[in-house]
């Protein structure tokens, strides 16, 4: 429990599925509801609407998921600078 209060120990890696599987679901409904913003709206340029819905729908994932992978690199970053850290004083 010391370690959690100290920050020796991170949640952030553990949490982050979750939240790239609420970006992915948020995503979704976000361009779902362009589309169909943009079908309601047809005759007022609305296709403009679907065009962004589809691209939400398809890249918004794919950005949710490299976004993801940058904090967990850092976190891996940590991990092995932790590491090189902990050898380095036992070899001492």
């Amino acid at each position: 429990m010391k370690d959690f209060f100290e920050f020796k120990k991170l949640i952030t890696p553990a949490v982050i599925k979750v939240i790239f599987m609420l970006g992915v679901v948020l995503s979704f409904f976000v361009g779902a509801l362009d589309i169909k913003a943009g079908v309601n709206a047809i005759d007022f340029g609305g296709s403009a609407l679907i065009f962004a819905g589809i691209l939400k729908i398809f890249f918004g994932p794919i950005i949710v998921r490299v976004w993801c992978e940058i904090i967990v690199v850092l976190f891996k970053i940590n991990d092995s600078l932790t590491e090189i850290k902990r050898e380095q004083k036992k070899d001492e």
